[in-house]
Order: C-alpha cells, then structure tokens, then sequence
C-alpha cells in the first residue's frame, strides 16, 4: 500500500486511522478504537503547526461524532500536537502513567511467589465470573458498570490486532482471589512481541496482603510464557498501590499519558503568531520528575509525590525550575498590557523624586538614613549633620566589590553613638546574608576589615570603639541551620573579624539552656545607662527571657546575667531608661498593658502599671522619652491613635487625617525629641517631630500629588465568620461604582505570627489595580496580629483552620454584597500568607478565578526542613506532636490538592535565594496543581535564580514582580489595562 493509500484509508473493523506526510516523513499518528471508554492513542514525532491544524481539523470531527476521547503520550516531540488540541477544546480528563519491562533477560523467580492457578473465562460459568468480577471492581477509578466492563473484556479479547488476548480468574488453594486480562501483540513494536496485562485485581478479602505484588510478578512470567518479548503497562497516577508494584517488579516508567476529552465546540484554526498562540491555547507544562515517598504519622499514611524536589542541588530538579522559569516568564512576557501597566505603575513610583527610608538621628541631632532616588536599582547612604543641613551621599552600594557585578544592597545602618564611625551592611540576590563595612566618618573611607556571616543587631560600646553583632554560624540559605546556635560577638574597630569573640551563647551560658533554636540578643539603649539587656527569645514559645547585667561587661568578659523577666510573664522586648525597664505584657490581658519595673527594687509583681488595656483596641507601639511615655492603639488592624501620657492620663494627640498605621522613633529616654510617621490606605507616609504639643512635619523626602487616587473611598466592614466571629475586611474602590457583582476584585490576606496586615499607601500595587477599574480588599483572619493576642491564638497551630474560613467569609460577603463574582475574583497571599490563600483555594476553588502565591509556605508538613524552622513550627506546629501532626495536614494546601478538581488560574512564585521559605515549598505545589488540574485555566510557576523572599529585591525586581502578579490576574479576569 502506498503512502498515499494509507492517508486516504478509511474506517475497518470499528477502527480509523489518520496519517500525516512531510517530506516523506511521518509526523503525525492516530488511531482509535469506538468502545467503552472511547479512547484514540495519539503520538507525534515533531511536525510544523500549520500541518498539525490541517490533519487535526479533520481528526478533529470525527473525535466529536463518536464522541472519543485522545490518549496522549506527553513527550516533549508532542507539543505541537497538545498546543492544537488544546487550543481546539481538549481539556484533561484523566492520567496514567506507562511502565514497561524488557522480559528477553526477564528470569522467574518463584522463590516467595504463591502457586496461582489460571482459569480462563471460556473455562467457567460467566454468571459467576460476572459476580467475582463485580466485587474486584470495587475502587476501580473507571468508574464503569460490571455489564460495560464485561462487554470492553470481550472486544479486547475479539481484537484482531491481539494474538493471544485471554481473560484468567487467579485461583490459590482451589481459591478464587483475583483476576487478570493479558495477551501480545506482535504488529506494535518491531521486531518485539508486546505483552499486555490489560487489567490485574484482587479481591477485596485478599487485599493488603501483598497478594498483588506477586500476581503482578507472575503476570509478567505468563506473558514471556505466551510469547512476549517486553511488556508494557499502566495505571492512574494517582493509584499509588499500583505504582509500587510496578517499581517492586523492576518495571521502568516511559511517560505519562494524558486523556483528552473532546468538546462539541467549533473547530477554530490556530493562529500561528506565537504570542497570539500561547495565549490563546492551554499550557503545555515542564513535567516534573516525581519520586513519591509514603510516609505513616500516627496512622495516617501520606503519599508526597513530589519529595525530591527538595532535593534543589539535584541537576533533574534543577532543570524542572529553570524549564517552569522560562515557560512561565514566556507567558507573562506575552500577557498583553502587562508592560502598560508596569509603565503606569513606574509612573505613580516616580511622582516622587526619592524615598527616605532607615532613619538614624544621634544624640547631638546628626542624621543617617538612607534614600533611593530616581533610576537606583536600591538605596544609598545619606547623611546631614543636623536637620538644617543639605544631603550629602556616604555610601553607594554599586561601590562594594564591583568586580563581581552584582546587585547588592544596603540592609542595615548603625551610626556610633558620636557619629565617628557608621557599621553598613550590605547583601546582594535576596539571600539576607550580609557582610558589613566600618566607615570612618573623619574621613569618609571604608575601613579595610569586612565582617562576614553579620546577622543583625549592632549595638556599639558607650566609647564608641566597638560594637556587638549577632553571628550567624551557618550562611548557607539552604540548610536547615541558617537560623540555629545565632551567638553574641564583640568586635573592636581595627581587629581582625575573623577572630570571633563571642560572649553570648548557648555554649558561654549553659545555665541559661539556650536551645540551638533560640536567638540571643544584646542592647544598650544609652551610652550614660549603667545596665544592659540580654535577651533569649525562645522559639518554643512567643515570648521571651529578659536578662540585665552591668555596661561594664558588655566590653570584657562573659557577661553574668540576672534574671529581669521570664516568659511565663508574656512580655514583649521592651526599652530600658536608666535602671527602669518599660515593656507590654498580654498576661491576663489579651489586648496588653505597659507596665514598668524598676531594676533591683522591683520584681514583676510589684511592676508598676502605666496603660492598662481595653477591649476593643490592642496597644501598638510606644516609646519613652523625657516628656514622658507614648503610645499607640490601634483597632482592627486599620485605625490607629497616638497618646501621651501625663499624671496618668491617656491624652490623645490628634492628626489632620485619620491614620491606619502608626510608628514612633526617638533619640533615647534622656532626650524630649520624637518622631511620629503615619499613613492609610489613601493616605502616603508622613513624619512628623512633636514639640511643645504640636505636631511639626518633619519629612526628608518631598510629597507627591496622586490625583488619580482622589476619587478612591475606603470602607472597613466586619464580616460574620462561620463560628460567628467578626473579621474586619478593608474594601478600597473607585467612588460611584455600581454594585453590579461584575468589578475586578483582588483581596489579600495573611493571619500568622501575630503579624498585621496595617494600612499602607500602595502606590504601586494596591492603588494601582483600583485605578484600573478593580476592587483591593485585605481580610484580616485570625492568626495575624490585628485583635489581639486571643486573635492570634485562634489562628495558631490547631486553630489555623479559622484563617482560611475567616477568609472564605470575606470572599462571600463580597459576592452577596455584589461588589464581584467568583468569576471576578483573584486572591494573593505572600510567604505564611501561602497557608491561607493555599487552603481557601483547594477548600473552595468555586469561590476563585485567579490565585496568586508568592514565595508561600504550601507544604506545612514539611516546614521542620525549612531554614527558619524555629519560628514557622511555633505557629504551626510539629510533626512529632500528634494533635499538631493533624493540624499540620490540614493546613497543608499541598496535601489538599485533589486529583479532577477544576482549579482556579494560579500564578506561583519562589526565590531561590530564599532564605525563609525555600523554593521547593511553592515548587512542589506547583508540580502538583499542574498535573493535578482538570480546568482550562493556567498554573504556572516562576522561581527567580537572582532573588530571595522579596525583602531585599532590587527596584527593577519589585516593579516587574509586581506588574506579573497584577497583569496576570486582570489578564485572567478579562479586564483590560487602559
């Protein structure tokens, strides 16, 4: 027959076939069968689109009039094939995985193999075949009735394609336990006879007994019996008891097969316009290599497909993420408007001409601080002698070892206390690793010595000659020890960094069992104070021991510190003005109180009370001064307020506008100066100084006129929970707009830590989406900060399931108030924010069209192998702990993913330098959603090779993370960017 006789022959024996030509080259094959399941096997060997639409379109009609199913073998020389039936209405419907053996070398072990008997079906009574053969189909993800399947066994049998096809009940002892449908092909393969075992079961009384294993193995035997050379076979990826067996058997897996299912849709011929195409088709994903692991806790058996993603040193994972990095960033590069936006929302950023932020004023009034001005990738040392004098530039970061062309950044400054000398640190790629320099302000040149492994907290010595730091032992942001055994070093001007002189420590003070997750902590907040603290926070619990011992040993020896405060007193770090101790305490008192204790006179129970608490507000922040005390409470999260207070009085100290956020800053306890800064959601940050009971703007930095952002109204709203519980949702949209269910709507949300998500002005991502058209909201779920310390209990540990109801809530609140829709409605979450954003989409993924993760923690089982496992495991909880075990499943959105669930479009990102949440936690729920997924709309996943957890992020990085998030979702919304 002739090539072209073979493209032109039509329909025999209840089968078809369609073939391709391309330079006498086959690129295309398809064959079909019209039973039940309907299935057409599809491979492809490359081929140009343009070929791919003109055989499709016509394969493509025939699949809707016999209504079949495709069978993909998702290789890579498939993809033109799988961008065509996408883009013509495929969707995925089901996958297994193919394994085959080579049995020519295959050699029968019968050692530990039970003696099974075969017995064909034309051998017994099909009345009683049918009745076992019902019971073994129980579990079986096909779905089908006894009759349809009965009926698929005998065509399998009737084909004439099988040489042997025979349908066997397995007997042992004269015992019917099982099943097995087996034959060869000889035509399939060259010169190989494939062995088919076309369905393998056991009966549920003998299950669980490794029965199938061995069946499996002697299925195998049977085949090379009958004649065949290799076997190949398949199952649900999802059937993880088949898929051991494979492996147990020495069968090696060849891909993974996607069923198609076809759509009664018009057939539409594909542009070839590649960016046009991209969007207009479903995604073709970097398939991720899987090596599942199952592991028992307490009786709960947990299958983690993806585990040795974990492994990012690994060369095959590591060609997944970079493979998912240059998918992903295609699309968002093709994203139309996305580069509008981005211009736009460089626009707002640039209103100003710089941003002022680290802000150190010394006693005698001389400023440090650092400003980012127009066109910086990040932000440079400034300084002025007092508040009257000009800017002069110190320090730019571009100048720290040029020669290796990297990005770094200013992280820290810390002036002496004189201002002779300012410690810098500096990081670069957002791994939060800093090395610090010393500049010598006498003559405004970096001192020659670097120290290396720098972690935070400089405090210098009282004759500004030296200073202490926290070391860090262990820089590399991968291990599972970045964040352990953190010592005290003290360090003079001139000597040789390298020689650590630390003198405080688990190993300086084992009588203090310092635990290597603890973080030890020293501060002198005055060079005239005759005390210092030290401070283990204890990453066992929120709170912290507080010690105090003499000045003079913080510049020689091993400090021996007395007791101050212990964290059964539930006390937060506080500040020390002369020999008393001011600190806000939530013991008894969820909301807090300040209280003070005098140092040696006074214990906790005689501390004295300065602010007592109140219902519905929690106190903020304070400072002490010589004017006296100030402080801030806050309400929901969103609506702050200053005081002082005088005689015992709380006097309110009023703004001009009202504040959602508010912090202080001040010079030190002996000094009358401080400063106020304060911003809203519609409202920029603005400092002020009080003096003489004014309010005095004091800012470093010029305003900006936002016009656009003028006919913006906020409305703070409490929405009933599911357990009745009141969560306060902050609303932000344009004046006017109808309540029509139709408006783009992002809402955010977080709740862990304690942490608040506080009003700020976002000029370049809130702000921006609601100047396009859209809605921004913040839920401020249980497990943040914003109602208290019993706010953020409910949402701790076995509690955690009240963030992502309290959010869930919010979502419908704003669909029967009709300000959205589910189809309008896109949900972002950063970092712990993962858990709630992650949960509320694999709980409800009706409620959502778009979802959005970045750097999110997805995968809460495992957080005891993340970097900072101290902190996340006191708000998660442990997998050693049986009751917090539970809990952590639950919130693990990675485990909740469901196979055949129609997910929202998600967008999910990861920084390989990540110090915090590594790459693999929002890495392996991204494997998992693509392969899991069954709707038409995108997963895809971008890890950056050149940043962290966003914090230390250059400009360029920012602006452009930001612009993908939002052009994604108003992409995915149908919104357009004007």
């Amino acid at each position: 027959m002739t090539k072209q006789q073979q493209i032109l022959k039509q329909e025999k024996d209840n089968r078809f076939r369609y073939q391709l030509l391309e330079n006498e080259e086959e690129i295309a094959f398809f064959t079909g069968f019209f039973h039940e399941p309907h299935l057409a096997s599809l491979t492809s060997n490359g081929g140009s689109p343009e070929n791919i639409i003109k055989l499709g379109n016509h394969f493509f009609s025939d699949c809707q009039k016999h209504k079949i199913n495709i069978l993909v073998h998702d290789v890579p020389n498939a993809q033109n094939l799988m961008e065509w039936l996408y883009g013509v209405g495929f969707t995925i419907n089901y996958k297994k995985r193919l394994y085959y053996k080579e049995l020519k070398e295959f050699q029968y072990q019968e050692e530990g193999i039970p003696p099974f008997v075969f017995r064909s079906l034309n051998q017994l009574d099909e009345g009683f075949f049918k009745e076992l053969f019902y019971e073994g189909l129980e579990g079986d993800p096909l779905n089908q009735t006894t009759d349809q399947r009965m009926t698929y066994l005998k065509e399998i049998m009737d084909r004439d394609d099988f040489n042997t096809a025979t349908c066997n009940l397995v007997y042992l002892k004269e015992e019917p336990i099982g099943f097995i449908l087996a034959g060869v092909i000889t035509d399939s393969i060259p010169n190989e006879v494939e062995g088919v075992i076309l369905h393998i079961g056991i009966l549920p009384a003998f299950r669980k007994k490794g029965l199938g294993q061995q069946l499996h193995y002697r299925a195998i035997q049977y085949l090379k019996e009958i004649g065949a050379t290799i076997y190949y076979g398949s199952t649900a990826s999802t059937n993880e008891g088949m898929i051991k067996i494979f492996e147990k058997n020495g069968c090696e897996m060849k891909c993974e097969q996607l069923y198609l299912e076809a759509k009664n849709k018009e057939v539409e011929v594909i542009p070839i316009d590649k960016k046009k195409a991209r969007l207009a088709t479903q995604y073709n994903y970097p398939i991720a290599p899987s090596k599942p692991i199952t592991e028992d806790y307490f009786g709960t058996k947990i299958t983690d497909h993806y585990r040795n993603l974990e492994s990012l040193e690994d060369p095959e994972v590591q060609k997944w993420f970079k493979a998912q990095g240059a998918y992903t960033e295609n699309i968002l590069d093709s994203i139309p408007e996305r580069d509008t936006l981005l211009q736009k929302m460089e626009d707002f950023h640039q209103r100003k001409a710089y941003f002022v932020s680290n802000i150190n004023v010394t006693r005698d009034d001389q400023c440090f601080f650092l400003k980012q001005q127009q066109g910086a990738e990040a932000a440079q040392l400034f300084y002025r002698k007092d508040e009257h004098s000009e800017d002069e530039l110190l320090y730019d970061p571009k100048d720290y070892k040029p020669e290796t062309q990297k990005n770094y950044i200013i992280s820290e400054i810390c002036p002496s206390w004189d201002g002779r000398y300012v410690a810098i640190a500096i990081s670069h790629s957002g791994l939060e690793i800093n090395e610090m320099v010393i500049m010598d302000m006498t003559t405004r040149k970096i001192l020659p010595q670097i120290i290396s492994h720098y972690y935070s907290n400089i405090t210098w010595f009282p004759n500004n000659r030296g200073f202490t730091y926290i070391h860090r032992p262990v820089i590399d942001v991968h291990s599972e020890g970045l964040f352990a055994n953190t010592e005290v070093v003290r360090y003079y001007i001139g000597d040789d960094p390298k020689e650590l002189d630390i003198f405080f420590s688990k190993d300086t003070h084992p009588q203090l069992n310092i635990t290597s997750a603890d973080y030890v902590y020293v501060d002198l907040f005055d060079p005239l104070d005759q005390y210092i603290l030290g401070a283990v926070f204890k990453m066992d619990s929120p709170y912290s021991e507080i010690y105090y011992t003499t000045v003079k040993e913080l510049e020689h020896g091993i400090p021996h510190w007395k007791p101050l405060l212990t964290v059964d007193d539930q006390a937060e770090y506080g500040i020390l003005v002369n020999d008393t101790f001011f600190f806000k305490t939530v013991k008894n008192t969820p909301n807090g109180q300040i209280r003070s204790i005098t140092i040696g006179r006074e214990s906790v129970g005689t501390s004295t009370l300065l602010v007592d608490t109140k219902a519905d507000t929690i106190i903020d922040d304070f400072e002490v001064t010589s004017e006296g005390l100030y402080f801030t409470r806050i309400k929901n999260g969103v609506e702050s307020k200053l005081y002082q207070v005088q005689e015992g009085k709380e006097i309110v100290i009023p703004f001009a506008k009202p504040a959602g956020r508010i912090s202080l800053s001040n010079k030190g306890g002996r000094y009358p100066d401080i400063w106020i800064t304060t911003s809203g959601w519609l409202n920029d940050y603005t400092r002020y100084k009080y003096v003489n009971q004014q309010l005095i703007e004091a800012n470093l930095t010029l305003p900006a006129q936002y016009p656009e952002f003028e006919n913006f109204v906020v409305k703070e709203v409490l929405v009933t929970s599911h357990d009745g519980e009141e969560v306060p949702l902050s609303i932000i949209h344009q004046k006017g707009i109808e309540l029509n269910g139709q408006h783009p709507t992002i809402m955010e949300g977080y709740g862990s830590h304690n942490f608040s998500l506080k009003p700020h002005f976002g000029r370049r991502d809130s702000l921006a989406w609601v100047a396009q058209g859209g809605i921004y909201c913040v839920a401020h779920v249980r497990g943040g900060g914003e109602k208290g310390e019993a706010w953020y209990e409910a949402g701790r540990k076995a509690n955690k399931p009240n963030t992502w109801k309290d959010f869930i809530a919010c979502t419908e609140y704003l669909i029967n108030e009709n300000y959205t829709c589910p189809e309008k409605m896109a949900i972002w979450g950063k970092s712990s924010g993962g858990i709630t954003i992650g949960r509320a989409m694999t709980a409800r993924p009706d409620l959502y069209a778009v979802v959005l993760l970045e750097v999110g923690v997805m995968n809460t089982l495992r957080a005891e192998k993340m970097p900072n496992t101290y902190y996340a495991t006191l708000d998660y909880g442990m997998s050693i702990n049986p009751i917090e075990c539970k809990g952590l499943i639950e919130m693990d959105a990675y485990l909740q993913l469901q196979e055949g669930v129609e997910y929202p479009a998600t967008l999910i990102t990861a920084g390989m330098n990540d110090p915090r949440v590594p790459a693999w936690q929002p890495g392996k729920f991204a494997a998992k959603l693509q392969a899991y997924n069954t709707s038409n709309k995108p997963t895809i996943f971008w890890a950056d090779y050149g940043a962290g957890h966003g914090v230390e992020n250059i400009h360029s990085q920012k602006m452009k993370s930001l612009a993908n998030v939002l052009a994604f979702a108003f992409w995915q919304l149908n919104h357009p960017i004007t």
